[in-house]
């Protein structure tokens, strides 16, 4: 009757060990499973050098850095309008968001990260491109990168600095994601430029003068895939 006993005992712990290491095993997949949000802020222009001529590309560079982040599943991105929402409703402007203002504006919009960047176009046809990562729960940068170039590589830049955030938030969450970027192309600065007032035009919902501006980029650089399909998206909302 003791050895039934004891028998049956083990089983009962054998099913209760198994059913503890499945619990186990399922919530560690889970805890790498959840999506990280970020919220990509547009960049300062620090150039010197014709800087009026590169205001644009605050917006620009902003766009094209979350067009090639959404493209990560476990990466959720805050939409720029919704962003810019925020920062209105608070009356602050994006370069006073480096302090408490940016655990504020990050908590409201459901960001775990904020990236914050800046660009220096110089005279001799380069931009140096500084992103900096900001952890929205503690106020702390985990991640700060920079990448230089000739500007004809501006998209190429973005996408390494885009790889370099997102495997600077947590690697175990991105090991089972493909974070190697398509190749970018390389672009006269020129077409970037029309191109980012077409991304500001948009988003005052000026559709026709951001047209025009896609329009532009397209005439400069044909085969400008993210143009292409800004100025696509628009005429199918007609």
């Amino acid at each position: 009757m003791n050895v039934m006993l004891m028998f049956i005992n083990k089983i009962r712990l054998r099913k209760i060990l198994i059913i503890l290491f499945v619990m186990f095993f399922f919530t560690g997949l889970n805890a790498y499973s959840a999506e990280v949000t970020l919220a990509v802020l547009d960049f300062d222009n620090n150039s010197i050098f014709n800087a009026e001529n590169y205001e644009p590309l605050k917006a620009g560079i902003a766009e094209i850095m979350i067009s090639e982040l959404s493209t990560v599943n476990v990466i959720t991105i805050v939409e720029r309008k919704k962003l810019h929402t925020i920062l209105d409703e608070l009356k602050m402007s994006q370069s006073g968001l480096t302090s408490n203002n940016s655990i504020k504006a990050g908590k409201l919009v459901g960001a775990d990260y904020l990236v914050f960047g800046s660009f220096i176009v110089t005279m001799n046809d380069k931009i140096r491109i500084d992103t900096r990562v900001v952890e929205v729960e503690t106020g702390l940068t985990v991640k700060a990168e920079e990448v230089t170039g000739k500007t004809k590589k501006i998209l190429i830049m973005i996408q390494k600095l885009g790889e370099k955030i997102l495997h600077g938030i947590d690697e175990k969450l991105l090991e089972n994601e493909k974070t190697t970027f398509i190749k970018g192309q390389k672009l006269d600065i020129d077409a970037v430029i029309w191109f980012s007032k077409g991304i500001a035009y948009r988003d005052m919902n000026k559709y026709k003068e951001a047209k025009d501006c896609f329009s532009q980029a397209l005439k400069i650089e044909p085969e400008y895939k993210q143009a292409k399909n800004e100025l696509k998206l628009l005429y199918n909302m007609e």
